[in-house]
C-alpha cells in the first residue's frame, strides 16, 4: 500500500516512493496533472517525481493492482493532513478570510469560509 493513502501538497513539491516490499513495484500515473512511470525498482530503492502544475494525481502500481494513492496538489503553501483522530492544523497562517477545502476519496470535498483572527487560534470542524 502507499503511506499515507491521501497526500496533500504544495506545488513544486517532489514526493520520494519508497519500496519497502520484497516485492517490486513499479509506481505511476496517467492523471492529467501529472503523468509519469517510474519503471520497476525493489526493496530499499526510493525514486522521486516533482507535482509541477495544481490538480488531483490518482497513483497506481503496475504489478499490483489494488495499490492506489492520491496526490492533490495545490497552489498554496497552506496545505495540511489529518491526524489518525482526524484532527489538523496550519503553522504560520496570517490572520485574514481563507477557503477551506477539505477531500476525502470516497466521501468528496467540502468548501468553507474560515477567518483567522489576532490570536491565530480558530477551531472548525468539518463534517464529510
Amino acid at each position: 500500500w502507499f503511506e499515507p493513502h491521501v497526500l496533500g501538497v504544495p506545488v513544486g513539491t517532489t514526493v520520494d516512493f519508497p519500496n519497502g516490499d520484497h516485492a517490486y513495484h513499479n509506481v505511476f500515473s496517467y492523471s492529467k496533472t501529472k503523468k509519469f512511470d517510474l519503471g520497476y525498482y525493489g526493496k530499499g530503492k526510493s525514486k522521486p517525481v516533482t507535482f509541477d502544475r495544481p490538480g488531483m494525481v490518482q497513483v497506481f502500481c503496475d504489478i499490483h493492482s489494488t495499490m492506489s494513492a492520491y496526490v492533490l496538489v495545490v497552489d498554496t503553501p497552506f496545505v495540511t493532513q489529518p491526524d489518525d483522530q482526524g484532527d489538523y492544523s496550519f503553522a504560520d497562517l496570517p490572520e485574514g478570510t481563507y477557503t477551506l477545502k477539505v477531500w476525502h476519496p470516497n466521501l468528496g470535498e467540502r468548501t468553507m469560509k474560515v477567518t483567522v483572527e489576532d490570536t491565530g487560534v480558530t477551531t472548525t470542524d468539518v463534517n464529510l
